[in-house]
């Protein structure tokens, strides 16, 4: 997939960093009345470069000060904002900021990030 291709997965940037978003499949992985075949990407990737696979669980999380779901476009913004961070840091800041968020409200669902630099 050439760098033009990944452009219609573009999602959101700040001024050092830009997000692609590619969404999986919508369809269950263990046996189903209806089957089909899952979707292939490719992406390129240079040095550098983070990769992200997370549940919903992060986004799903209610806090803040109204009680409400910390939201989608939330979690991408504080995915670009901790770039500059080494991966253990940025593990550190994604469990201080869903922790601050929760303000002591229960986890309501599991919650999974996995995050790889190249």
């Amino acid at each position: 997939m050439q760098e033009n291709h990944l452009e219609q997965y573009y999602s959101l940037e700040n001024e050092d960093h830009r997000l692609f978003e590619l969404k999986g499949d919508r369809q269950p992985i263990a046996i189903h009345q209806i089957e089909t075949d899952f979707e292939t990407k490719k992406v390129p990737l240079q040095k550098g470069d983070s990769i992200y696979l997370f549940s919903d669980g992060f986004v799903d999380q209610k806090g803040g000060p109204n009680h409400k779901k910390f939201l989608s476009k939330n979690f991408k913004k504080l995915l670009l904002g901790i770039q500059s961070y080494s991966m253990e840091a940025q593990r550190k800041q994604l469990d201080d900021s869903l922790e601050a968020w929760q303000e002591g409200y229960e986890q309501i669902d599991d919650i999974l990030v996995v995050g790889i630099r190249v």
